[in-house]
């Protein structure tokens, strides 16, 4: 659960013990119980109310810096997508559920094509700019619980649990499409477009994680050779 949420409802529970804290204290010295509460009401509300706030406030703003570090950990910095580290984690456990369920798991491993002229003719804020604006796209094309990952520079990947490889491909050739829509703007005046090469492939049987990953990079490889601003699936990887 995000620290954000979780931190401030821990905080709230914890804010009722001023109040019953109070009252057991009240209790030992030996007032009747409903005699304490009817005359005391609103102070034992005040109480209640006034640590509330108190704790919820404090509780979110603990859960927010601690939601930072975490985030720091797992999240590529510039895009906001999870870094390599993380990917290689979930992978490892996608697969192990892969296998636990026998369902489908399917791996996109996609870069953008000649991202090093972006950076060489228009600099590297622009090159930046251009990646979290891809980001962004494909960000739209798929679901919340899918895992996006930066592996480093322009290669992005994106694990698909419960999905067979013939969605993965239609979905990643969406990705493609939808991105060569993007338009850039030159620091000096015009515009350009960019284009990713994208491999695809499900999990087989017996295979592990090493392979997996191995089997995308080969098809992401065959991408760029057919040319680039494709998708290569391993059903077609052949052809």
């Amino acid at each position: 659960m995000d620290r954000r949420i979780l931190r401030p409802l821990q905080a709230g529970l914890l804010a009722f013990g001023a109040p019953l804290g109070w009252l057991f204290i009240r209790l030992a010295q030996g007032v009747n119980l409903q005699t304490e509460i009817m005359e005391n009401l609103g102070l034992y509300l005040y109480m209640l109310i006034g640590t509330l706030v108190v704790f919820i406030m404090y509780g979110f703003y603990v859960g927010q810096k601690e939601q930072i570090i975490s985030d720091l950990a797992v999240r590529d910095g510039l895009t906001k997508t999870y870094n390599h580290r993380y990917f290689v984690e979930r992978l490892e456990q996608s697969v192990s559920q892969s296998i636990r369920k026998s369902s489908p798991l399917s791996l996109v491993y996609f870069d953008l094509d000649y991202f090093k002229r972006v950076n060489d003719l228009y600099g590297h804020p622009k090159g930046d700019e251009v990646l979290i604006g891809v980001v962004s796209c494909v960000s739209s094309c798929i679901r919340q619980y899918d895992t996006f990952a930066r592996l480093g520079g322009e290669e992005f990947a994106i694990l698909m649990p419960d999905v067979d490889l013939e969605k993965a491909a239609s979905v990643s050739q969406r990705i493609c499409q939808q991105v060569e829509k993007l338009v850039f703007l030159k620091p000096e005046g015009g515009q350009f477009k960019i284009s990713i090469s994208v491999g695809v492939v499900q999990r087989q049987e017996g295979e592990g994680a090493a392979g997996l990953y191995a089997r995308a990079d080969q098809m992401l490889y065959l991408a760029k050779d057919r040319g680039r601003n494709c998708v290569v699936s391993q059903n077609d990887s052949n052809e």
